[in-house]
């Protein structure tokens, strides 16, 4: 008999105390309270989320309100009526949390047992993506409604007045062309980022030589940096350069993207020198001990405010949308540079002052790696290296 209840204790014991290390490590905090609203029970999760003590062992329920400002009160959660209520995307300490208060019923050694649990999910990385989509459809719908209005003035006015001298006839013309670009620009942009998503993105490495895919980008952008009066010079001293293996068009699409960025955000009559060189790094955090080339993209504009920086490379993020707005563009154009370089294996840093300037250098491996996908959707890796 001795021997049977020994057994019995073990596995309630045992049972109790798989169910403790289950509460413990819930992915979303719960906290419990009895009948008169003092604390039983809180699990880790809620301690972090709540940011108490680790060794506070509960927090009464009028105190649990309280603290995260809840529109609600102990005597509507003690009432008889009340079941349960829900709040969704509480503000608390930085973190937006949804939280759960609902009655429970339990039997203990053949006696009713109740109490109030509180279950709080932390949805502060779901809010901020959410905020994030929110902006982004504001933003395009902003970025798409400018260059329609501006399409739709230029041809009613044409239209209205057959008799329109031939020269200011070529100027509306010519807004609609302009603002046609402009928004043929931001839907490539939100394909390109589709493509990324769904890893359906084409590669087509082969060797070319990175000084000239340089001039070239430069002289591309001649045109728009000479509306700007900035002075675009691209300087290549490094003659060890060697013929490099990725994907051309993508890595001049990167080359486009920095050097545009560098035109907007410098105001007019500014210096932008574009180089590249060829170096073994061993210090570049994240990357590995390697040959790369290297471009550099230097300006004297505006810079970027120190806390932006580690942000630079967000899908949609933009430094001062005030600002952004004025100069166009989705916060698309660096994300995507970025995601083309990280494909390669490469990196982009940057370094910035504000008022001063800003200067980016982008790593691109001699040997490396592309990851890809097939036709199918299947991935496939296309290997390169220094062409002898």
């Amino acid at each position: 008999m001795a021997g049977e209840l020994k057994r019995t204790l073990d596995e309630v014991t045992g049972e109790r105390e798989k169910l403790e290390t289950i509460f413990a490590y819930l992915n979303d905090g719960v906290v419990a309270f009895d009948p008169s609203g003092a604390p039983i029970q809180i699990n880790q999760t809620a301690v972090k989320l709540l940011d108490l003590s680790e060794t506070k062992k509960g927090i009464p329920l009028g105190e649990f309100i309280s603290l995260l400002s809840l529109p609600t009160s102990s005597e509507v959660i003690f009432s008889p009526d009340f079941r349960s209520i829900a709040f969704r995307e509480i503000s608390y300490k930085g973190k937006m949390i949804d939280i759960s208060i609902g009655k429970f019923n339990i039997e203990l050694d053949n006696k009713p047992y109740g109490g109030i649990i509180a279950v709080l999910h932390d949805v502060s990385e779901h809010f901020e993506l959410e905020k994030s989509r929110r902006e982004f459809v504001a933003t395009v719908s902003h970025e798409l409604r400018t260059p329609l209005t501006g399409i739709k003035g230029a041809t009613e006015s044409v239209i209205e007045d057959p008799d329109m001298p031939p020269e200011i006839r070529a100027h509306f013309l010519e807004m609609v062309v302009n603002e046609s670009d402009r928004m043929t620009r931001i839907v490539r942009d939100l394909l390109m980022i589709s493509r990324l998503d769904n890893n359906r993105l084409s590669w087509d490495p082969s060797y070319f030589d990175p000084a000239a895919l340089m001039r070239d980008c430069v002289e591309m952008l001649g045109t728009e940096a000479g509306q700007h009066r900035h002075s675009l010079v691209a300087s290549c001293s490094d003659e060890s350069v060697p013929m490099l293996y990725a994907d051309r068009e993508r890595t001049a699409q990167v080359m486009i993207n920095v050097i545009q960025n560098a035109i907007k955000y410098t105001p007019d009559g500014g210096n932008i020198a574009i180089s590249v060189f060829y170096r073994y790094c061993d210090n570049i955090e994240g990357l590995p001990k390697a040959n790369y080339v290297v471009y550099i993209v230097k300006d004297n504009g505006i810079g970027i405010p120190k806390e932006d920086i580690p942000h630079i490379f967000d899908r949609f993020y933009r430094v001062e949308k005030a600002r952004s707005s004025q100069t166009g563009g989705t916060g698309l154009g660096l994300s995507i540079a970025n995601e083309i370089v990280c494909a390669h294996g490469g990196k982009i840093v940057i370094e910035s002052e504000l008022d001063k300037g800003t200067t980016v250098y982008i790593f691109i491996p001699e040997a490396h790696t592309v990851n890809s996908a097939g036709k199918n959707g299947a991935n496939t890796e296309i290997n390169g290296t220094r062409k002898p």
